[in-house]
């Protein structure tokens, strides 16, 4: 569909809103995000995308950002403002849900590749063929506390994914995701794996999947954290003794 013309202007504009209202959809979870990762959302190429980005942006719905990477070379960013956000909420969603619209110069360097693993590894998550993740909650949507006083969670994952259990799409386990593209000290690993494990007695998911930036990554994260586990005695297998910990490398 991407590389086809579209004669008819009804069809056209229809088409057009609808790349418009995915870009505002992942947006809205993300806050913002670059023209390769939007591009994949969207399917398209990298000058259908910038056409669908100038778009809103000319809509006041998105603003370009730049990311100041080495001297003057830039790294361009698209976020959703407070009037696509506004735009693109139903009036019951402004009314409950947290409005969080991107403001320029607030994101650095160090977090963007962070950000941008996360992103990826979401629409990773949703190929039939990897997780056929059914829906992903950001790590901005789960319940930070408020105020002092309020509950707060012993870890917090980078998303949360919902899967079919066993195939089946009416039954979903939620599954949180981490990405670690650098490494902590096992001090620290230690007392995330025991807030993972808390995390799982109170039944806010089932189980943990890291993604890494390759198989020797991969490799020997699983076996600290195996060893982590049965040194600490932390309670995170099953009945029939299996890790509740999966991995997985970060999609590129």
């Amino acid at each position: 569909m991407a590389g086809q013309l579209i004669s008819d202007p009804k069809e056209r504009a229809k088409r057009a809103a609808e790349k418009e209202n995915g870009i505002l959809t992942w947006l809205a979870d993300f806050v913002y995000s670059t023209t390769d990762v939007l591009g994949r959302v969207l399917v398209l190429n990298p000058s259908a995308t910038l056409s669908a980005l100038r778009r809103l942006e000319r809509k006041g719905y998105i603003v370009r950002d730049e990311i100041p990477v080495y001297g003057r070379i830039v790294l361009p960013i698209w976020g959703i403002t407070m009037t696509g956000l506004m735009a693109y909420l139903t009036p019951k969603q402004i009314e409950t849900q947290k409005l969080r619209y991107h403001q320029k110069g607030r994101v650095a360097l160090s977090s963007l590749q962070h950000e941008m693993d996360v992103q990826r590894v979401a629409l990773f998550c949703e190929d039939e063929d990897t997780f056929d993740s059914m829906y992903w909650t950001t790590s901005r949507d789960l319940p930070w506390p408020s105020k002092k006083g309020d509950p707060r969670w012993p870890v917090y994952p980078d998303g949360l994914m919902n899967v079919p259990t066993n195939g089946d799409k009416n039954n979903l386990s939620v599954i949180a995701v981490e990405v670690e593209r650098t490494r902590k000290t096992p001090k620290r690993y230690v007392q995330i794996l025991k807030g993972h494990a808390a995390n799982i007695v109170q039944g806010r998911y089932c189980g943990v999947i890291y993604f890494c930036v390759d198989k020797q990554a991969v490799d020997s994260l699983s076996a600290l954290f195996k060893r982590i586990i049965k040194e600490e005695k932390i309670p995170l297998t099953n009945a029939q003794g299996r890790v509740l910990i999966g991995f997985s490398i970060i999609p590129s």
